[in-house]
């Protein structure tokens, strides 16, 4: 059969004048990059919250995978998934540092073998709760006392996880002395020595990082305890040794009030002297005296509401006062 002249100049128009050409996928975007039912998916895909940071896992169906495309989205407000990273060739895991707000995000991926990409794994969503370094203390104070130098100062923050205590000699150089607990806001130096400044600073801590310092103070380890009494003088005239200080104290939240409780060291005092402050920075005022080879004492009040309250304890003799012990701290 013979093609009509029309038939062969209309093939030729259409072919040989390049007007019609093979389409090519468009790859620059891995959202509409084109599937491949032969690569299976990842599965198993697993975000787990960090410190500002998402962890993600899955496992890999298939072998010579050359990226793994991972995608995140926003929860609500008609947000869509975008692409965050393209991996290595066979990575399983990825931690995503890039979130920039606290909120819920959905997570997906899938693999790549050469210009080709599997389906997506399933979803995995995770909230993302961002932190920052906590807020410095403030109001640092330091009390010299008989052998130690007492510590206070002002929480600042809600989300702190410790304080780092530092402190030096003359001009020389800050060193670790010590860290306490969150909320915790005192510390009792007693590795000090007659006569010598020390100078002391606080910073917060958590795991986004660490707050500036506090400002610096300065104390004189004294011989003898400040304000109140060297000790009471014996009817006779003389003198003996002043008792080994009480150690460990601590106080126990009870129904009717707090319980200071504490290490008897010491076994020749006549009695024990409590005092007491309000908030971190108080003054410390005797509020109670105790007999001989008491360890304890119940505080009924009266207190103020959501107040926290520090108590020290000393021992006494003819001699007069041991140093104190720790300082604690509870809320009624």
């Amino acid at each position: 059969m013979l093609l009509r002249p029309i038939t062969i100049v209309a093939l030729f128009a259409i072919f040989g004048c390049g007007l019609y050409e093979k389409p090519i996928a468009d790859n620059s975007n891995p959202t509409t990059a084109p599937q491949s039912a032969s690569i299976a998916a990842p599965k198993t895909l697993k975000a787990k919250s960090g410190v500002n940071t998402v962890e993600l896992s899955w496992e890999l169906t298939v072998t010579g995978v050359d990226g793994v495309s991972v995608e995140r989205k926003k929860n609500g407000g008609g947000n869509e998934f975008e692409e965050v990273v393209e991996t290595e060739e066979n990575a399983t895991t990825y931690v995503d540092e890039s979130v920039a707000e606290s909120g819920k995000y959905t997570y997906r991926v899938r693999a790549r073998v050469g210009k080709d990409y599997s389906d997506y794994s399933g979803d995995a969503l995770v909230t993302v709760t961002l932190m920052s370094a906590p807020t410095p203390p403030s109001a640092l104070i330091a009390t010299p006392s008989t052998g130690t130098i007492d510590l206070t100062w002002q929480d600042n923050s809600e989300d702190e996880e410790k304080f780092e205590i530092q402190r030096k000699t003359g001009g020389g150089a800050f060193n670790d002395l010590a860290s306490v607990a969150a909320d915790v806001m005192d510390y009792s130096d007693t590795a000090v020595t007659t006569g010598t400044a020390y100078t002391y600073r606080v910073r917060a801590m958590n795991a986004a990082g660490t707050s500036s310092w506090s400002k610096v103070v300065t104390a004189t380890a004294t011989s003898s305890g400040t304000g109140g009494p060297t000790g009471p003088t014996s009817s006779t005239g003389t003198t003996g040794s002043v008792p080994v200080a009480p150690s460990g104290l601590w106080i126990m939240k009870m129904a009717n009030g707090l319980m200071p409780m504490w290490d008897d060291n010491s076994s020749d005092e006549t009695g024990f002297e409590i005092e007491r402050r309000e908030g971190a920075a108080g003054t410390f005022a005797k509020v109670k005296d105790v007999a001989a080879n008491a360890e304890d004492w119940t505080d009924t009040g009266p207190f103020k509401a959501a107040t926290l309250y520090g108590y020290r304890v000393r021992a006494k003799n003819a001699a007069g006062y041991s140093a104190y012990s720790n300082i604690a701290s509870e809320t009624p």
